[in-house]
């Protein structure tokens, strides 16, 4: 983790996220889970709609659901730690898409 975390922390779009909110089936706030080795992405144009977050998981970067915004910025970050992007059908994206 630690390559991932001096990138991180060297990236100015990247934020760490030490928790997220849980919420009771009736919305109420209930409490809030700690999180390690995640990070959002506070560049993203749809931040206010919902989060992009990276969180390092069993050697890799994961990112759920990532739109084709998400998906570059996760290319470029690859390319940074000179690594792979592959999807969950283990197709390698190594281009802006």
């Amino acid at each position: 983790m630690s390559e991932w975390s001096q990138y991180a922390a060297t990236d100015e779009e990247l934020q760490p996220l030490t928790s997220l909110p849980a919420h009771l089936p009736d919305g109420q706030f209930a409490f809030d889970v700690p999180l390690v080795g995640s990070w959002e992405w506070t560049a993203y144009s749809q931040r206010r709609l919902r989060m992009a977050k990276f969180e390092y998981n069993r050697g890799g970067i994961i990112v759920d659901a990532p739109d084709a915004e998400v998906l570059r910025k996760a290319i470029s970050i690859a390319q940074a730690l000179n690594g792979r992007l592959i999807g969950d059908d283990d197709e390698v994206f190594d281009e802006a898409v």
